[in-house]
């Protein structure tokens, strides 16, 4: 039960960073309410697919592919575009990633082993990354304004 709660702490975030970012990059406007609802879908469909005998990485293609389509069907974003910005978001979080755990790695200094076995210090890791992430959003739809008509509806 830990492990659950410990996933979503940090998959929660990082899904609403991932989706808030995607949108800020395709300019349109960050309705979080929308945010926050597709996230938690996109945690648990995450969830799910990483426990099955699948593959490792194919959660992460599987959720450019829905942020794709969320961006898609809710916006008036061209389809390329939609594909883009998915994709540029997981780049995004995954040099993020790899800044945020260098660094605790080096301040700690623990091995990336020796995080990556502690769950909790891992989820908190992953849970402050995300909130810089969707941080790093809001202040780029700030300086870089959305499309006000952006929404579908």
């Amino acid at each position: 039960m830990q492990n659950i709660l410990l996933y979503f702490l940090q998959s929660l975030p990082e899904c609403i960073g991932l989706i808030s970012f995607s949108l800020v990059l395709a300019q349109v406007p960050l309705k979080w309410d929308r945010i926050f609802i597709f996230g938690l879908f996109l945690a648990i469909f995450t969830y799910v697919i990483k426990i099955l005998p699948i593959a490792a990485g194919i959660h992460l293609l599987s959720a450019i592919f829905l942020i794709f389509i969320f961006i898609n069907l809710q916006t008036h974003v061209s389809a390329p575009k939609s594909f883009i910005v998915s994709f540029g978001s997981i780049v995004v979080l995954a040099l993020l990633e790899y800044v945020f755990h260098e660094g605790i790695s080096l301040i700690t200094r623990l091995s990336m082993e020796e995080l990556m076995h502690n769950q909790t210090i891992w989820a908190l890791i992953g849970f402050f990354q995300s909130l810089l992430f969707i941080s790093l959003a809001i202040l780029i739809s700030k300086v870089r304004k959305p499309d006000e008509g952006a929404w579908k509806r």
